[in-house]
C-alpha cells in the first residue's frame, strides 16, 4: 500500500464548502450601514459642512467645536447652540476642537459614540475647517 502525500479532491471540496458556508454566515450577521442610516450621515455631513463654511466667514478667536446635548439629542455645536447640527443615532460625544483667529480649526478629531456600538470620528485636518467622517 502506498503512502498518501496530499488530500483527495473530495476532501478539498468538502473543506471549501464548509468554509464558504461559515463565510456566508459571518457576512450576513455582520452589521453594515443600511441606506437610510447612510443617508442620515450624508445629511449630517452636508449640514456640518455648511455650518463650518458659515462660521469661517464670520469667525473670531477662542471658539470651539464641541458636542452638546440639546433636548435629549446630541449635536455638534460650533461656537453657540444656535449653530448646532443634530448627530444621527448618537449616545455620547468625546472631544472638542479649538478655533483660532481667522477661522483656523485646530487639527484634531471628535468621537461620536453611536447607540449601536460603533464610533464615528469627525477628523478636522489642514486647519481651515476641512473635515471628513470616518466610520469605525
Amino acid at each position: 500500500m502506498q503512502k498518501r502525500l496530499g488530500f483527495t479532491l473530495v476532501e478539498t471540496i468538502m473543506v471549501l464548502i464548509i468554509f464558504s458556508m461559515i463565510g456566508a454566515l459571518i457576512y450576513s450577521v455582520v452589521p453594515s450601514l443600511n441606506k437610510s442610516e447612510s443617508a442620515q450621515w450624508e445629511q449630517f455631513e452636508k449640514e456640518l459642512r455648511a455650518e463650518v463654511d458659515r462660521f469661517k466667514a464670520n469667525s473670531s478667536a477662542g471658539n470651539r467645536v464641541t458636542g452638546q446635548e440639546i433636548n435629549g439629542q446630541w449635536h455638534i455645536v460650533i461656537d453657540k447652540p444656535e449653530h448646532a447640527v443634530k448627530i444621527p443615532d448618537c449616545q455620547q460625544v468625546e472631544g472638542s476642537i479649538r478655533i483660532a483667529a481667522n477661522g483656523w480649526f485646530e487639527p484634531n478629531h471628535i468621537k461620536l459614540h453611536q447607540k449601536g456600538g460603533g464610533v464615528v470620528k469627525i477628523i478636522f485636518s489642514m486647519g481651515w475647517g476641512e473635515f471628513r467622517l470616518k466610520h469605525t
